[in-house]
């Protein structure tokens, strides 16, 4: 990933960029199959995969007690989530772990009105 971000801000080196890009694709296709071929995968799926198999990999190599931290761990939070019956009001909360929200932002007009419509 290192060399794809050399070779992303020289412009002049197209050929090795698409390359690259190619092996990345690759790699992971061979992980995870839905992103082989010309099926169509939208960022936010491909996000997601990335985000699960960096935290596995490193789950993997916890054993060698490096000092490190996984950089999901940045990106992750606690979401509460409040559930009602709606026949007798009994209510139970459910602490939920996250790296990500799936909010559309089509319908509103900012984030901050989808975050709105999300919660």
């Amino acid at each position: 990933m290192g060399d794809l971000q050399v070779v992303r801000q020289n412009t002049t080196q197209t050929y090795k960029k698409r390359q690259m890009l190619k092996k990345i694709r690759r790699s992971i296709s061979t992980i995870c199959p839905e992103f082989s071929g010309d099926h169509q995968q939208d960022a936010h799926e491909f996000l997601v995969f990335c985000l699960i198999k960096l935290k596995e990999e490193r789950a993997s190599i916890s054993h060698l007690q490096l000092t490190c931290r996984c950089p999901v761990e940045n990106m992750e939070f606690q979401l509460l989530s409040v559930y009602t019956c709606n026949s007798c009001g009994v209510t139970f909360d459910r602490k939920e772990q996250y790296n990500h929200l799936s909010i559309s932002a089509s319908d509103q007009n900012s984030l901050h009105n989808s975050m709105d419509h999300f919660f």
